[in-house]
């Protein structure tokens, strides 16, 4: 027996909250691992302090009300520009926490490694946006039927 449209709705959307819910805690984490790492060669050493908490808590708040901005203005085409004005700069929010996160965390290395790890961050990231894009484009291509 099919369930009915209002269960699916409730199901859906209890779906959008467990996945924004995720984001927001594994970004909140990450944030927060990144500003309490303090030593990594040759032991991996850790300090929990004021910073980290605020850290994961920026990361995890901006998180979750980004998703919420975007799941209200979701239908209204009116609110479009505001909308992705709003979303971008609570996305440029969190991306600067977890920037800062990750800088904070380097300012015990060495200048000549300090160099090294963000020239490999750098080639990192850059491979994941290539990989980023290519997923986007396939996924495009499978949603698209082709045209005869």
């Amino acid at each position: 027996m099919p369930d009915s449209p209002q269960a699916e709705r409730s199901s859906e959307k209890s779906f959008v909250r467990w996945v924004e819910y995720a984001s927001a805690l594994c970004l909140g984490g990450m944030g927060g691992f990144l500003v309490s790492l303090r030593q990594v060669n040759p032991k991996l050493r850790f300090e929990i302090d004021a910073l980290t908490v605020l850290s994961g808590l920026v990361c995890f708040v901006g998180t979750l009300v980004a998703w919420r901005w975007i799941e209200k203005q979701g239908g209204d085409t009116q609110a479009g520009k505001r909308t992705r004005r709003v979303a971008a700069g609570l996305v440029v929010l969190v991306a600067l926490a977890l920037a800062s996160s990750f800088l904070y965390s380097l300012k015990d290395v060495s200048a000549e490694k300090r160099h090294d790890f963000l020239v490999g961050t750098f080639c990192a990231l850059l491979v994941l946006a290539v990989v980023g894009y290519v997923i986007r484009r396939v996924g495009k291509f499978l949603e698209d039927p082709p045209s005869e």
